[in-house]
């Protein structure tokens, strides 16, 4: 990745898409060297006014509607006045759209298609805020072969739907030596949590033992608690006291060079990272 003279800009919840020029902070850094580890639910780790840009892809969902506005103000704190917040979540809206096209489609004629286009609209709404394991239903669906409707799941998860189906048709299976090294190289907090909860489920059973794993789930960071479309995170932003609220592309920014970072989109052939979502942007007055 090409390192560009230092932004004070601020990614959050960035995973493993980060930009080297920007502070990147998330619970679990999987690059130390630019990732910083954070808990963001209790506080931003940086004074008030301290950045011109903040960015976060596909983490707004995955807090509790109760922390949302929380959150939001934490963002607004750390921003400077004229600065730019951009938030990329799934669109409820669109979800909702297909989900009624499909719908329609198949009350009226359905065709295997059609009927595989709902069924995947309703996972793709339902599936991340319900499931009890990795994956979920989701994972069932994309290991079908064949599966009909790939391009139009395609479409809407990207480049990922390939990656799984790989995964899923030629399993790793990893040696014991193989385990051991990958386990050595987390962080010491991801081994800490994966020795207690393998500890704890060791003394569970039954039902205890079910409730306990589905605990887990919910508090893995994989699961949706809320949904959002370009009004209700309008009128989030407008509670806070942002303004000039804006629905912008993967492509479209107020941040200056967008594009160049290649976080929403590649910038060699325009493919975008997570087709599926919502991009709103506003300012800080």
């Amino acid at each position: 990745m090409h390192i560009m003279n230092r932004k004070n800009y601020l990614n959050l919840g960035c995973g493993k898409r980060y930009h080297e020029s920007w502070t990147n902070i998330d619970l679990v850094s999987f690059a130390p060297k630019h990732v910083k580890e954070a808990n963001i639910l209790k506080g931003i780790p940086h004074p008030d006014n301290s950045f011109d840009v903040v960015y976060h892809s596909h983490l707004f969902e995955h807090l509790p509607r109760a922390q949302a506005l929380h959150f939001i103000n934490e963002c607004f704190r750390v921003l400077r006045p004229g600065g730019v917040i951009r938030v990329v979540v799934p669109d409820l809206e669109q979800s909702t759209r297909l989900y009624l096209k499909f719908l329609d489609q198949n009350l009226e004629n359905p065709s295997p298609e059609s009927i595989a286009n709902y069924q995947w609209m309703v996972l793709e709404m339902y599936d991340q805020a319900v499931r009890e394991q990795p994956g979920g239903d989701m994972l069932k669906y994309l290991s079908q072969d064949p599966l009909i409707n790939e391009e139009f799941v395609k479409s809407r998860l990207g480049i990922i739907v390939t990656d799984i189906r790989d995964k899923l048709k030629n399993p790793v299976k990893l040696s014991f030596s193989q385990k051991l090294k990958k386990f050595m190289q987390l962080t010491p907090k991801l081994k800490y949590r994966m020795l207690m909860d393998r500890f704890i489920l060791l003394f569970l059973f039954g039902q205890a033992k079910r409730i306990y794993k589905a605990g887990m789930q919910r508090l893995s960071g994989e699961m949706h608690y809320w949904m959002y479309d370009q009004f209700s995170l309008g009128l989030l932003f407008k509670e806070v006291g942002f303004s000039e609220m804006t629905k912008q592309t993967a492509t479209s920014s107020y941040i200056p060079d967008w594009n160049e970072f290649e976080l929403d989109v590649r910038k060699s052939d325009g493919f975008i990272f997570k087709p599926d979502s919502l991009f709103m942007e506003a300012k800080k007055p």
